[in-house]
């Protein structure tokens, strides 16, 4: 019989495999410090950095059933010898004239309209592209109206405008990566040099010692459960064409404001179980009116639906509402909560199930194919698993 331990172990061997592996982190950092290098020497004074999961720590495997199965990292290129008075058109070019002239980036670049993307050769069959997007540094006046609007206003200094054809978008992810970082760190510092440690051990090839592991490739417990949340969605939305599948944003979002209130030495287990049972709540704001679900729940206040309006506010932008796609339909919605349900049943409970049917929701939450060639199946059996007890704070699988 397969004990609950040795499940938990599985199911974190499979996460591991689903990050960037050390390997095509470092190409990554790489390629994007020589596209800034170029950048500059051809007259483009410009700050390039990662934003979105790459940044966060946040990526994950791409799901080969998914028609987008290919990681596609983000890059902003903030050009800071340039305004919003140079005009949008102006400040994008500025920055595909100079990639276009390339011999080595011109034949690979495809412009979108808010950023330049750089297709790459497959990495075990899996492509690899870089999104390249031009901006600036946000004006004063904007941010003084975003400061007065948001709930996070110290980080709101660092918000910037991206020309989007002829006009300008507010985004801040260096704010928003502030703001994540400060909910991850004690989750992060929690067994952390045993975690390093790990880490180095598989990676010796590329690194020299423990030090010498970046930071960028360290892993929280937090971090971890968005990467399985992440991709328990790639693959449950790929067998369902009909269901919009959730923004990235809206699951990191609402998972770290969730483990604002976690204890801080959760495993990956403890906090997933947290954070899903806490999503299950919001689910009820489908059948209950506002009045009714505030005086259930005043404490849930991270999704709202305020006179039928659903909103997720962006931490770092209070004017994007990451649930404007629940507004123009109400499925979305439903499909998200629908989801939320299934990972509990996965993922959660089925720890506690038969061997043959956590095997069968394991291969549902990662896909068969990933998951046959990760874990050995065949043990799993019918057989009822063996009670564990819970794990005291030193035990080896907290992540």
């Amino acid at each position: 019989m397969i004990t609950m331990e040795e499940r938990r172990k599985d199911i974190i061997n499979l996460v591991d495999k689903l990050d960037i592996s050390p390997t095509m982190y470092k190409n990554a950092v790489e390629k994007y410090q020589n596209i800034a290098t170029y950048l500059e020497k051809n007259g483009a004074n410009a700050d390039i950095y990662p934003q979105g999961s790459f940044a966060l720590g946040t990526v994950v495997r791409p799901y080969a059933k998914d028609k987008e199965c290919a990681y596609d990292l983000d890059f902003i290129c903030q050009l800071n010898a340039m305004s919003k008075e140079n005009g949008a058109t102006q400040v994008k070019e500025s920055v595909g004239s100079i990639l276009d002239s390339s011999d080595l980036y011109g034949g690979k670049l495809k412009e979108y309209d808010e950023c330049y993307k750089i297709e790459y050769a497959e990495i075990n069959n899996i492509g690899f592209s870089m999104d390249i997007v031009p901006a600036v540094d946000e004006d004063n006046e904007t941010k003084g109206i975003l400061k007065s609007k948001c709930k996070n206003p110290e980080i709101i200094e660092t918000a910037i405008a991206i020309p989007s054809q002829d006009t300008w978008l507010k985004n801040n992810p260096k704010g928003y990566k502030e703001w994540f970082n400060s909910i991850n760190e004690p989750f992060k510092n929690f067994n952390r040099e045993t975690r390093r440690q790990a880490l180095y051990e598989s990676a010796r090839t590329i690194y020299a010692s423990v030090e010498d592991i970046p930071e960028g490739l360290e892993r929280s417990a937090l971090q971890r459960v968005i990467q399985i949340l992440k991709h328990h969605r790639n693959v449950y939305f790929s067998n369902k064409p009909n269901s919009t599948k959730p923004l990235s944003a809206i699951i990191t979002t609402l998972t770290a404001e969730i483990a604002k209130e976690a204890p801080k030495y959760y495993n990956v287990f403890e906090l997933l179980d947290f954070v899903v049972k806490e999503l299950a709540l919001y689910s009820k704001y489908q059948t209950l009116n506002e009045a009714v679900f505030k005086s259930n729940y005043p404490n849930n206040k991270i999704i709202t639906r305020d006179a039928g309006v659903w909103k997720i506010e962006n931490p770092a932008n209070p004017e994007d509402n990451l649930a404007d796609e629940w507004n123009e339909n109400n499925s979305i919605a439903a499909d998200f909560f629908n989801w939320v349900s299934i990972v509990a049943k996965d993922l959660i409970s089925s720890l506690s199930e038969s061997d043959e049917k956590f095997k069968l929701s394991i291969e549902s939450a990662f896909g068969f194919n990933f998951t046959s060639k990760t874990i050995d199946l065949k043990k799993y059996n019918k057989s009822a698993p063996t009670i564990f007890k819970p794990e005291n704070q030193k035990s080896p699988w907290r992540m």
